[in-house]
């Protein structure tokens, strides 16, 4: 979805206001609504499946009817567009997979997961509907109701609906963060994939505040999981399903999201075998239909729902032989040699080109603080429709604790190979930390492992000033907005310093600090004594909710262009290696 078709999204599901507005979002009457929501047993709007777990026990698919799919179809397109995922969520986001879950925990020392128990159904009507009222969506109580009543079937999320995933992600956001704030004050790498949390990381113990194994009776070990992981996941809502929790060590198999992560991120040797053998039987039998007849009625075991055809076997084995060359590599020996016994076998079959083009580069970008973030990403939305940084992906995450801790962290980082390439933001308006993170020549700095750090360029507007922070960035105009009351930011520059009186206005600022270039606090009204100062945060908030083009982000670009040239760089660097 772009960003225009985004923006349209949210506008519409904020023009909503009754139970009649969102029948018409849905493409339905009224009276339409009210059948499929109040006329319909849970039986006759959604067909149930029961599966088999490999784990034991049963999970319950619910596949809503024609209509109501539809509807719910629409709602999860709708809510999309207010969700921004976190660089640690894989599960139910375009672009991420299995593969980059797993790739984020190869190779480590130690690997925990951590599944949670009855995800969906843990997931109930308040709960959706009280997600609805609150931010960002602010929907109005009969809205947010209906809509919960659309997505929820006997009060829990059913899985088999199309608005089920965004929902659940949702829903997350704040067990996301929590999680992630844990991982980085233990040194662990964290990402969620729906249900399953996985924790990895390189030093010798694992941090026995997350888990720790425990020796059990007849010679047994069990995993106890930490009271730190617990509180944060039992306070989000949600159960650990304890006996699906392991902590494995480097010396035995570690699974993440069913691929192999030991060494490099690898299909299991079951696999390879299974796709050997579909390979050999059709070969040997020589006729697709007779092979799949054979391989469905003798070794096909998976759960279908009633009625349904089993697919064509010739999918069925292309879709393995695919899926072993995007986790070992379309230059894989074994995915080249299977997928030319597949081109003898099947005549429509293209394997994947070799060699292959060079992957989207996603750079994680850390910040100072969350008001950074905010800015960088309305600048960045902005610009990307305005058809700059087409190429330019970025991840971003809060620093804590400001530009000190920040450097620490990004020398932490850098002790390490990342999985993604990560850059660590600062502000020019310190000059030790500056001198500290570029290298000799004043350019950004490359720590190694892929690590790189940099100062915010000062921008043509600012010139001759060498020292800047986000918010200089804005022209003038931009930088001054007021909110609703009147407040806004103001420029130490427009105090003097000894009086605190401001050159222009009728305000005066009581404390102002010494090394400070933007005054957030403590300006007050000489005729009122009101306060008429903005903080940083109001500031960003009212910047990320005006309309595309309504304010100057020509400010951001010289940072841009910096990420830009790294990305580039990295991508030369890769190629190189590759070759």
């Amino acid at each position: 979805m772009s960003e225009s078709e985004k923006q349209k999204a949210r506008e519409a599901l904020g023009d909503l206001k009754t139970r009649a507005d969102v029948a018409s979002l849905v493409g339905m009457t009224v009276h339409q609504l009210h059948y499929y929501l109040f006329g319909l047993t849970s039986e006759r709007r959604y067909a149930r499946l029961s599966l088999r777990k490999r784990s034991g026990g049963v999970r319950e698919i619910r596949s809503p009817i024609a209509p109501l799919k539809a509807a719910q179809r629409i709602v999860a397109e709708h809510l999309s567009a207010f969700y921004e995922p976190r660089g640690n969520v894989y599960g139910y986001v375009d672009g991420r997979s299995i593969i980059g879950n797993a790739a984020c925990h190869s190779p480590k020392r130690w690997v925990l997961r951590v599944d949670l128990q009855d995800f969906f159904p843990s997931i109930n009507f308040g709960r959706v509907r009280g997600l609805l009222m609150a931010g960002p969506f602010g929907l109005p109580d009969q809205v947010a109701t209906t809509l919960a009543q659309l997505c929820v079937d006997e009060n829990q999320l059913p899985q088999g609906s199309p608005a089920s995933p965004i929902i659940s992600n949702i829903v997350c956001r704040g067990l996301d963060r929590a999680l992630a704030d844990i991982a980085r004050t233990y040194r662990c790498t964290f990402t969620r994939y729906c249900d399953d949390l996985v924790f990895s990381t390189n030093r010798a113990t694992f941090p026995p505040a997350l888990a720790r194994l425990e020796d059990g009776s007849e010679g047994t070990v069990s995993v106890a999981l930490g009271e730190i992981l617990r509180k944060a996941i039992t306070e989000a809502g949600f159960q650990v399903n304890d006996q699906k929790t392991q902590l494995k060590p480097k010396s035995q198999r570690q699974l993440v999201t069913g691929l192999i992560t030991n060494t490099r991120v690898n299909v299991p040797r079951k696999f390879i075998l299974e796709v050997r053998s579909l390979l050999h039987a059709w070969k040997r039998i020589g006729d697709a239909n007779a092979a799949g007849k054979w391989y469905f009625e003798k070794h096909d075991k998976r759960n279908r729902p009633p009625g349904k055809l089993a697919p064509r076997f010739e999918l069925v084995v292309r879709g393995k032989v695919q899926h072993v060359g995007a986790v070992r590599g379309w230059d894989d020996p074994i995915y080249r040699r299977f997928a030319r016994q597949l081109e003898t076998l099947d005549a429509s079959f293209k394997p994947h080109p070799y060699p292959i083009v060079q992957a989207k580069i996603e750079l994680h970008v850390y910040t100072e603080g969350k008001t950074d973030r905010m800015h960088m990403q309305a600048a960045l939305r902005a610009l990307k429709s305005a058809g700059k940084y087409p190429q330019l992906e970025l991840v971003f995450s809060d620093g804590k604790g400001g530009s000190s801790d920040l450097a620490k962290f990004c020398e932490h980082t850098a002790l390490r190979k990342q999985t993604a390439p990560c850059v660590f933001v600062f502000d020019s308006d310190e000059r030790d930390i500056t001198k500290r993170v570029l290298d000799s020549a004043g350019r950004p700095k490359d720590w190694g492992n892929e690590v790189f750090s940099l100062v915010l360029p000062t921008p043509e507007h600012r010139k001759p000033a060498d020292r800047t922070c986000i918010e200089l960035l804005y022209t003038d105009i931009d930088f001054a907005r007021r909110d609703t009351e009147g407040r806004r930011l103001f420029q130490r520059q427009e105090f003097n310093t000894s009086s605190g009186r401001h050159s222009s206005e009728r305000v005066h600022c009581a404390n102002i600090v010494r090394n400070t270039l933007v005054i957030d606090d403590g300006v007050f009204d000489f005729d009122t004594g009101v306060k008429v100062s903005l903080s940083k945060f109001a500031f960003a908030s009212l910047i990320a909710t005006l309309p595309v083009g309504q304010v100057d982000f020509a400010g951001f670009e010289a940072f841009f262009d910096e990420l830009e040239k790294l990305r580039q760089r990295i991508a030369a660097l890769r190629a190189s290696a590759a070759e």
